[in-house]
């Protein structure tokens, strides 16, 4: 009889797991079990440290995670990871827009971003207004939207 009751449990168990689907049950210490959503995938997650007198200057650090940070998610969703990189033997206006650097880095829909911004010549300076608004950033004044 005893084999009856577990075999039952068990299957009850089994039962509550598959009819949640994909939902958990957790007992916070109460009678009522509380119900958990799974979790959503994060599909960015960055660090962006803004010096905007330049390398040796002070560092303004924002941290961004999509979906949470709805602000700049929209934004970030529309770049691809090859936006963070500049192409090898690219020629460049010799233009200067200032000291300002922007370190980024962590992912990007899996990809992983290290990426050093600044705004030394026009190639640069193109990049970095493309990445602005996304990563929250102040727009180059220099060269070209």
């Amino acid at each position: 009889m005893k084999k009856a009751r577990i075999k039952s449990w068990v299957g009850f168990a089994l039962a509550i797991v598959s009819i949640g689907g994909g939902w958990i049950l957790i007992s916070g210490g109460s009678d009522h079990p509380a119900i958990m959503p799974k979790a959503v995938p994060v599909t960015a997650n960055l660090k962006v440290e803004l010096r905007p007198t330049g390398p040796e200057g002070l560092m303004i650090v924002r941290d961004i995670q999509c979906p949470r940070d709805k602000d700049f998610c929209r934004d970030l969703m529309k770049l691809k990871p090859a936006d963070f990189a500049l192409p090898a033997g690219q020629v460049c206006s010799a233009q200067y827009g200032g000291p300002s650097v922007a370190d980024v880095t962590g992912t990007l829909r899996g990809a992983k971003i290290n990426t050093r911004l600044s705004v030394n010549n026009g190639c640069q300076i193109n990049q970095w207004n493309k990445l602005a608004g996304a990563l929250g950033i102040p727009r180059s004044a220099s060269g070209p939207s």
